[in-house]
């Protein structure tokens, strides 16, 4: 009767590490994710403000298609 209720607290415990390494892996991937999407925000922010200091003599007209 004993063995047969380690091996089932032994069951439930790497149960339960897995579940905590699995959501701190998750965690991790989400954090990876909004640091590649703050990253290109930054970069997108650096190119508009490059672009509202070109004076507008110098920007190229757009061309635009009429059908």
């Amino acid at each position: 009767m004993n063995t047969i209720l380690y091996i089932a607290t032994g069951v439930t415990g790497s149960f339960w590490v897995g579940v905590l390494v699995g959501s701190g892996l998750h965690t991790m991937s989400i954090n990876r994710q909004y640091e590649r999407l703050a990253t290109l925000v930054q970069y997108h922010n650096e190119l508009n403000r490059r672009w509202d200091r070109i004076p507008p003599e110098h920007i190229p007209p757009r061309i635009s298609s009429i059908r």
